[in-house]
């Protein structure tokens, strides 16, 4: 992941005239305010659902076209205290709406929460003659976890067809070398575990990218390759079934021709840090075959997937667990505007200024879906990295997915579990690093779904 380091918000000071301020599409779930300094911003006014994951998403439009997606932005506030929330001393949720200009109030089309919509409204019109439209998201992720009596809370283009050998410090071993394993109850390996379900408690998802604690997507597994004497980490996968990772196919092929030999693959599951994972307890499995979609074009995103079968099953257990495939719609439209989540060893900003393409520690971060005319329009580069088989996100702020994060999922939450609807598969890049200025490239699960599980099956 690739965080900023800073965040400067302008604002043009005076007060704001009542007739500057839009009327609200949905009075019960928002309201605008003013403070006494006459600082306009919103309230958003949710009933609480018990549930101990609080998925936010806002999405507004602004008078005036703004490309600094930097500064130009929406900010949420949770308001109700956390300790309310995690002792059910509340039945509703409220939050503050910060808004990146006074002289220019953006107008609120959508509020969703936990999956639903709980408001929607028209944009601002794009005038013949004015500066344009701007579309603006923002998001917030709160979680808590029983344990016992109490609880643990958090708040919250140039494709890379073959992902360049990363020389990590992570410590290596012999290519053969058994590694051992933290032992695992038959009772633990043989339960019904849900798909799609974190059993840890849950760290915070921040803009920016923040650490991933081992437990928090038990499904992710890190990809390694043999080199030399040792391993070398090579992209993100996530496991599905027992026997089942699905990650990029440029990570291990170019084209139909496979370049990573399928004896060399050796996956990490259970750790986030991978610093010393030889000897920290991780559960390692190799590869007993690959199956690259036979779509793959390794100049765009378009059928950039491979399901690989490990050579032994893994237990499940509290760390290791599977994400659920995508069930429901296919249609790229169904999901525009809502929030996935994604998480990898992606090189972040010190990284790449050392030289280095990937973390020790993994990252997470969340990010919306928008629409294939915005991408396209955005840069004309995407009309030769994009298909009918992609989709595009991100916010265009400075965060996002590296070279690193290829194979990393596209994780989205419906009714409270998490789904696999893309692969991470391409980022634009500028004067040799990743571009988080721009959109980000997924292949789209959803499309390829009957070829995954007769990969599977086979």
């Amino acid at each position: 992941m690739f965080p900023i380091n800073s965040l400067i918000v302008f604002a043009v000071c005076g007060l704001v005239a009542a007739q500057d301020v839009p009327a609200s599409p949905c009075p019960d779930a928002f309201h605008y305010s003013t403070r006494p300094n006459g600082e306009v911003f919103g309230r958003i006014t949710l009933p609480y659902d018990d549930t101990t994951a609080l998925h936010l998403g806002v999405n507004a439009s602004m008078k005036g076209y703004h490309t600094d997606n930097r500064r130009v932005k929406l900010t949420v506030k949770m308001v109700t205290p956390g300790a309310d929330i995690i002792q059910h001393r509340t039945s509703i949720l409220n939050y503050d709406l910060e808004f990146p200009f006074q002289n220019v109030v953006p107008k609120i089309t959508q509020i969703q929460y936990n999956g639903r919509t709980y408001c929607t409204g028209p944009p601002e019109q794009l005038v013949a003659g004015t500066p344009g439209v701007t579309s603006l998201w923002a998001g917030h992720n709160y979680y808590f976890q029983p344990t016992g009596n109490s609880v643990a809370p958090a708040t919250t283009g140039v494709e890379h067809p073959q992902p360049p050998t990363v020389e990590a410090n992570l410590q290596a071993v012999e290519p053969n070398q058994r590694i051992p394993e933290l032992p695992v109850s038959k009772a633990a390996a043989n339960q019904n575990v849900e798909c799609g379900v974190s059993r840890n408690v849950i760290v915070p998802l921040i803009l920016g990218g923040t650490e991933v604690a081992d437990g928090m997507f038990p499904w992710l597994a890190a990809m390694f390759a043999a080199s030399g004497n040792g391993y070398q980490y090579k992209c993100t996968g996530n496991l599905v079934s027992r026997k089942h990772v699905i990650t990029a196919a440029r990570c291990v092929s170019f084209f139909k021709i496979q370049l990573v030999s399928t004896e060399d693959v050796l996956f990490v599951f259970g750790k986030s840090k991978l610093k010393n994972w030889a000897t920290s307890g991780a559960v390692t499995r190799g590869a007993a075959a690959i199956s690259t979609n036979p779509d793959f074009d390794a100049n765009s995103g378009h059928g950039d997937i491979s399901v690989i079968t490990l050579d032994r099953p893994v237990d499940f257990s509290r760390s290791i667990a599977p994400i659920c495939l995508w069930e429901g719609d296919s249609d790229v439209d169904t999901i525009v505007s809502k929030t996935g989540t994604v998480a990898g060893w992606g090189a972040d900003e010190a990284a790449q200024k050392s030289g280095h393409y990937s973390v020790s520690v993994a990252k997470s971060l969340d990010i919306p879906v928008v629409s294939t005319t915005s991408c396209l329009y955005s840069n004309f580069t995407y009309y030769q990295l994009t298909s009918d088989s992609t989709f595009c996100a991100g916010k265009r702020d400075g965060t996002g997915t590296c070279i690193g994060d290829s194979g990393a999922g596209f994780m989205m939450l419906k009714n409270q579990k998490f789904y696999l609807r893309g692969v991470m598969s391409l980022v634009l890049s500028d004067a040799g690093k990743c571009d988080l200025a721009n959109f980000m490239v997924f292949c789209d699960v959803a499309k390829v779904l009957d070829w995954v599980k007769k990969s599977m099956a086979n």
